[in-house]
């Protein structure tokens, strides 16, 4: 097979005369420049380093976990302060009640049936799921107490005297009712009927005081008057701080009551907070409805939830 020829361009193949070859070479020029022209113009106002800019935007979302529920009981040891109610949410008794489903905690029985909070002690407490029983453990403890100073007053009556049970006329000091709620007073070895030298106890906090009572045939150098109850009180003048004619006075103090015995005006007892009535007869509310009048405080009944 032949390779075609490339025959040479000539404008002598062509029969121009001298004018029309002088026409041709200068429009070929002219041309050849405009042409030259036009590219380097694109050229120049093309950009010499053409970059594609891609902006890639990414969204980053974080799922959140659940926590995982399960059915697993575990019971916590409760401590609880002597007096005080339980709790019957049996959330409160569990160590991880966050971690069970609530299906199960509504589905859990609590019984509390064999504590008892006016005593001090370890006790148990069942929470029953289905057929299965899980027992925990309560302990009772003393209440913590103020810190408080006790001044007893050395007494005289003379024989016959009804001695008060106000703790308030014995000490010297003034008292809270939280105090005088918590403390004790022992007279049973004065004997009002014989005269001689007595003593007595009051005791707070396991703490315990001695004051002496004098009780006379005579009484003080002053004359006997009978009580309404056949009782004597010595004759005397009222107190500072209150009016009247002894024995019939009045303190000034309406936080006080005025004590014949003694002679004096000494702190009401009062009843409990959220209770209402008149020492001794208090009525407590239904969140405490029990009231003990030996040591003046409303006492919840035996905390017990079958649900």
């Amino acid at each position: 097979m032949k390779k075609p020829s490339i025959k040479s361009f000539s404008f002598k193949s062509f029969h121009f005369n001298e004018k029309e070859r002088k026409f041709v070479v200068t429009s070929l020029c002219v041309w050849g420049v405009v042409l030259i022209g036009a590219g380097s113009s694109i050229r120049v106002n093309a950009p010499l380093n053409t970059e594609i800019n891609k902006k890639y935007s990414i969204s980053i979302s974080q799922k959140k976990v659940a926590q995982s529920r399960t059915n697993e009981i575990i019971l916590k040891n409760i401590t609880q302060t002597q007096n005080t109610a339980l709790s019957l949410d049996v959330r409160d008794y569990l160590e991880n009640p966050n971690n069970v489903d609530i299906s199960t905690i509504n589905a859990l029985k609590l019984d509390t049936s064999t504590i008892n909070i006016n005593e001090i002690g370890t006790y148990t407490y069942k929470i029953i799921y289905k057929k299965k029983t899980f027992t925990g453990t309560v302990v009772v403890k003393e209440k913590e107490l103020p810190a408080a100073t006790f001044t007893l007053k050395n007494l005289e009556f003379k024989v016959g005297s009804a001695l008060s049970k106000n703790i308030s006329s014995y000490v010297q000091e003034t008292l809270s009712e939280e105090i005088l709620n918590n403390t004790t007073i022992d007279l049973t070895t004065v004997d009002t009927t014989k005269a001689g030298n007595y003593q007595y106890t009051i005791t707070y906090n396991k703490q315990t005081y001695t004051g002496s009572i004098i009780i006379s045939q005579e009484g003080p150098n002053v004359k006997t008057n009978e009580t309404a109850d056949g009782g004597k009180v010595a004759d005397s003048t009222c107190p500072g701080g209150s009016s009247g004619t002894y024995p019939e006075c009045v303190c000034s103090d309406p936080t006080t009551e005025y004590n014949a015995t003694t002679n004096t005006c000494d702190k009401k007892i009062m009843c409990p907070s959220g209770s209402t009535g008149i020492y001794p007869n208090c009525v407590c509310s239904s969140d405490l409805p029990i009231y003990d009048s030996n040591t003046n405080t409303c006492n919840p009944a035996k905390a017990v939830q079958l649900q």
